[in-house]
């Protein structure tokens, strides 16, 4: 086994991935500033990685009660991987993740989809998320491998 798959199963063994999801990213936005005009700020790695943690809490706050999140916070394990950027492709995030078993697979996807609807630097609308039950063993290999085929230097992990 050499070191990528050893890396990859790692993945696998730390996260038990029941969801392969895939989310379209804004290249950039408009933010207002002090006077009153418009700043355009690109997309960058940093801030992609910073809307994967804010995801990711979110969700896992929306998953809890109010006094489980107040004393114990709760943090789903997913990975997530930036995919795109170069060559015309536009920047996208494909991310595993473990739904908890106690919530309904119907609820947790709804969440996933008002979750990424109300972070600004995901995109909105029919093609912003797309979520995939991943079921047997090979699925979650697949999903792991994809988001690792163009190495490990984009990952995150919660």
């Amino acid at each position: 086994m050499n070191r990528s798959s050893r890396f990859n199963f790692a993945i696998l063994t730390l996260i038990k991935p029941t969801h392969f999801i895939t989310l379209s990213l804004c290249q950039g936005r408009g933010i207002a500033n002090d006077i009153g005009g418009l700043s355009v700020i690109s997309g960058d790695d940093a801030i992609y990685t910073k809307v994967h943690e804010r995801f990711v809490e979110a969700l896992s706050k929306r998953l809890v009660n109010r006094t489980v999140w107040k004393f114990h916070r709760p943090i789903l394990r997913s990975a997530f991987a930036l995919d795109g950027g170069s060559n015309g492709k536009l920047i996208h995030a494909h991310m595993i993740i473990a739904k908890p078993d106690d919530v309904d697979e119907k609820q947790f996807c709804n969440l996933v989809e008002e979750t990424a609807e109300r972070n600004p630097w995901n995109k909105n609308g029919k093609f912003a998320v797309h979520i995939h039950h991943t079921e047997t063993v090979s699925e979650k290999r697949r999903a792991v491998y994809y988001m690792t085929k163009n190495g490990f230097d984009r990952l995150s992990f919660t």
